[in-house]
């Protein structure tokens, strides 16, 4: 799918990274979508289940989650990709699972988790549709 149309992808159980970056990458079209559903939709149900999708994704810990998922499983489903060529033998895809390890539990340090953070308030920067919550004062570093 190019980058410059709206599109979701769909959840693929092997795929999920690509689905969530989707979600990520049109929040701003599913939100428009969602104001215009709810005034053509004249179910009463439905058009709460419309305006609880919106407002969910306005909040912090669904842009987190989605946020932290598409990082984490962007691993997982390269890992997958990698494991299901063909010519891998036995010892090569535990030497890349291992490698998966080591590169998930590299990420898991408080520098990482900064730059995470970073990256997650940029990208809010750009989309304005949630206030982030206060992390701590960045000038107390030691």
């Amino acid at each position: 799918m190019p980058d410059d149309s709206p599109g979701i992808r769909v959840l693929c159980p092997t795929r999920r990274a690509e689905a969530l970056h989707s979600i990520l990458a049109n929040c701003e079209v599913l939100q428009s979508l969602w104001e215009e559903s709810v005034d053509c939709v004249r179910e009463t149900e439905m058009r709460s289940r419309i305006q609880g999708i919106s407002a969910c994704m306005t909040t912090f810990d669904f842009f987190f989650g989605v946020s932290l998922g598409e990082l984490l499983l962007n691993h997982s489903d390269n890992l997958s990709r990698t494991l299901q060529a063909s010519s891998m033998s036995d010892a090569e895809g535990q030497k890349i699972a291992n490698m998966n390890v080591k590169t998930l539990q590299a990420i898991r340090t408080d520098n990482e988790f900064k730059l995470f953070w970073l990256s997650i308030n940029q990208k809010q920067d750009n989309l304005k549709l949630m206030s982030l919550p206060f992390l701590g004062d960045e000038s107390n570093e030691e």
